[in-house]
């Protein structure tokens, strides 16, 4: 994957990454959004984004920006 200065997707913090490097997909926890992003490290595009179970209170949530 060349080097790149970009945010891989969109939803606040990246917390961790992980490679799936034979398939050239590279998986993005976007802690903030919960949020997991497949990023294609061949194109640098977002594949896909999947929405996860974010246990943290409604009000609390309301206050976060993004």
């Amino acid at each position: 994957m060349p080097r790149r200065s970009w945010t891989p997707a969109s939803g606040g913090r990246q917390r961790s990454a992980g490679l799936q490097e034979g398939r050239h997909r590279l998986f993005v926890l976007n802690r903030f959004a919960a949020t997991l992003a497949v990023v294609d490290t061949e194109t640098a595009e977002v594949r896909s984004v999947h929405p996860l179970f974010d246990p943290t209170p409604a009000e609390i949530r309301r206050g976060r920006r993004h």
